[in-house]
């Protein structure tokens, strides 16, 4: 069973010493993640959470995906320094902010990449997630990283920590895979959900 944190239940008392404890709560209006998705994925954006829901790519992702019946997409966002000091204190790993469910019990982790000075928040959270920085590193339990946005146009620099890399700008899908065949497959059933994509003969193609 995976695991779900409930930040009011195991850190009451702490959480209101943070800034701003409402960013990390949930409780929205309408929420759209199933926790008893067949598939769990979680849309993470690296940086506060009122930088990132004026994302319109999170927007966009996070209803498309919850279209899907046996499919969920959550959100989580990076934690101010205060926030991040509880989890580790407390050894509470980063998690989704609807369902609760930690982000390395997820099976896929999408995450767009907007800008540069993101790049040391990834490494942050990934450590605050209990997940191994490196892509190399992480087993079949863990889950694939796929990262999106205008940086991912030089995916050099951030390839040691991602599986995948989507560059829809020029039409393609520039992927990295490193894991092992276990993984992939689960990367690839993945795509089909998300993209539309369909198998047929061997073949991928596009459904209609």
């Amino acid at each position: 069973m995976r695991r779900a944190v409930d930040i009011l239940s195991e850190a009451p008392n702490e959480l209101l010493n943070c800034i701003s404890p409402a960013r990390y709560v949930g409780g929205e209006f309408n929420p759209k993640a199933k926790s008893n998705a067949l598939l769990q994925t979680v849309f993470v954006f690296p940086d506060l959470y009122e930088i990132g829901m004026s994302n319109n790519a999170l927007k966009i992702i996070y209803n498309r995906i919850n279209e899907l019946d046996d499919v969920s997409c959550d959100r989580a966002f990076a934690p101010a320094p205060d926030f991040e000091a509880l989890l580790n204190k407390k050894n509470i790993p980063l998690y989704a902010l609807e369902t609760g469910l930690v982000l390395r019990e997820a099976d896929l982790l999408l995450w767009t990449l907007s800008y540069e000075l993101c790049a040391t928040t990834i490494l942050a959270m990934l450590k605050t997630s209990q997940i191994p920085l490196h892509a190399s590193q992480r087993g079949t339990d863990s889950p694939i990283l796929i990262a999106g946005g205008p940086c991912v146009s030089n995916p050099l620099p951030f390839s040691p920590f991602f599986d995948a890399f989507l560059d829809r700008r020029g039409g393609r899908n520039n992927a990295r895979r490193q894991a092992g065949k276990r993984r992939l497959w689960k990367l690839f059933r993945a795509s089909l959900r998300i993209t539309g994509s369909k198998k047929t003969r061997g073949r991928t193609q596009r459904a209609a």
